[in-house]
């Protein structure tokens, strides 16, 4: 596995001795990695990472659409309000992992192990989720709208406040009721239009 080349500023964990750097780095990520990784905000967009060992890595709000992580180990790792559109994390195992309002947009997570994962509030129209091992995680409050969840485990699944559309793929005979979704609906403006006219007018 080659390691991850560019630049970023990034906390290396060195036994008690935390490590800044912002340079042209190259971090060993692959089987095997004993060393945590911080990366606040980091762009590793389009990142070919398969494989890649990231336990309990800290990457907050870090750019990561249409990065190959297929089969990446991220248990543990923290993500929120990371934006992995489009990435593939199809056969990776984010179980336990912090996905708070993250943007999830069209992400892959065929086969994915996300037992006890935390996606509260994730972006996930469109998401590809067959497959994938939803076990005791948290999607309160996640946008479901397009999104492909056919013989995905949903034992456990928390889903109170999580929204579907018409788009929304579920296995034949899943009750969204018991599962606590809530259709979509669009918004209601604030003001009929004519009504907005007029106080656009009287301004």
């Amino acid at each position: 596995m080659q390691g991850l080349r560019m630049m970023l500023w990034s906390l290396i964990l060195l036994g008690s001795s935390p490590v800044w750097a912002q340079e042209q780095v190259e971090l060993d990520i692959g089987v095997g990695r004993s060393v945590p990784i911080y990366c606040l905000a980091c762009d590793w967009s389009a990142a070919d990472l398969p494989g890649a060992d990231l336990k309990g890595a800290y990457l907050r709000e870090i750019q990561l659409q249409d990065a190959n992580l297929k089969g990446a180990d991220l248990s543990g790792a923290v993500l929120n309000f990371a934006d992995l559109s489009g990435a593939d994390l199809s056969q990776a195992l984010p179980s336990g992992s912090f996905l708070w309002e993250a943007k999830m947009t069209e992400v892959i997570l065929r086969d994915a192990n996300l037992q006890g994962a935390s996606l509260s509030g994730a972006d996930l129209r469109r998401a590809d989720l067959r497959g994938a091992d939803l076990r005791g995680a948290d999607l309160t409050g996640a946008n479901l709208r397009g999104a492909d969840l056919r013989q995905a485990q949903l034992e456990g699944t928390f889903l109170g406040g999580a929204v579907y559309d018409d788009s929304t793929q579920l296995d034949p005979g899943v009750n969204v009721v018991d599962l606590g979704l809530q259709e979509y609906s669009e918004p209601e403006s604030p003001c009929g239009l004519r009504r907005c006219v007029e106080l656009e007018w009287d301004r």
